[in-house]
């Protein structure tokens, strides 16, 4: 007898909790798609105090590596800025809003961050395998953007921006133009380089975009998110965390 009322204790209280916790998400989420309509997210990208490249602050405390996007989801007007009726669809869930003001940010960050063609990356850095080795995906080499300040002796931080030899290609059927930015680590002593990561990518695909959006935490963790989109549906295909070690290395956690 005490065992089954045990149970039915510990099943009235799961009961409470989960009703409290969708309540509460949905309070968020209310309020999540409110501060969005009113433009409130904040973006925080900085240069001189630490090496967070972009922090973006959702209201109600959510932020992108908060939120479990769940593996597909179907989707709509998201790339639509200037169609209300569009936009107000993509508003509707909490995925596609995420998502929308996400790229809106990303774009933002990449484009105020500038080319030095006099200082090339020697390398195409690798987006993935076969998106190298196919002629259908347009990469150009990577140039100086910046350095960030380094905390040690041993490697200095630099982000590398591809240049834009393929941007007319963009929206174009037959070829898919890909930007990124590249981290570079090296040495601080012979200013070779160490290793590299890519953090961010977009390949402009017609009708099926794909693409990365991170962000760095001050602990040098790099957190990348993936994605897959097409006319209908919208895919979450992996999250992926790195840290940069002692030695200037991108390791996977």
């Amino acid at each position: 007898m005490k065992q089954i009322l045990y149970i039915l204790i510990c099943c009235f209280l799961y009961s409470c909790n989960n009703k409290s916790q969708t309540s509460k998400k949905e309070v968020i989420i209310d309020t999540f798609k409110d501060s969005l309509q009113n433009n409130e997210i904040n973006q925080n990208i900085s240069f001189k105090n630490n090496f967070k490249l972009i922090d973006i602050d959702f209201p109600s405390t959510i932020k992108l590596e908060k939120y479990k996007f769940p593996k597909k989801w179907q989707t709509k007007g998201l790339y639509y800025d200037n169609n209300k009726e569009a936009l107000k669809d993509t508003l509707n869930n909490i995925q596609d809003t995420i998502l929308y003001k996400t790229r809106r940010c990303m774009f933002s960050f990449y484009d105020t961050l500038s080319c030095n063609k006099t200082i090339k990356l020697p390398f195409i850095p690798i987006i993935k395998e076969e998106i190298n080795k196919e002629d259908f995906f347009k990469i150009d080499s990577a140039y100086y953007s910046g350095t960030f300040p380094a905390k040690n002796d041993i490697f200095v931080l630099e982000i590398y921006k591809n240049g834009n030899k393929y941007a007319s290609l963009k929206g174009d059927e037959t070829a898919a133009p890909v930007d990124y930015l590249t981290l570079i680590t090296k040495n601080k002593k012979t200013n070779e380089i160490i290793d590299y990561k890519v953090i961010y990518n977009y390949i402009y695909m017609m009708y099926e975009p794909k693409y990365c959006y991170f962000y760095i935490d001050n602990f040098l963790k790099i957190h990348l998110y993936y994605f897959d989109i097409d006319e209908i549906e919208s895919h979450f295909v992996k999250e992926e965390i790195y840290q940069i070690d002692k030695k200037g290395k991108f390791i996977k956690q």
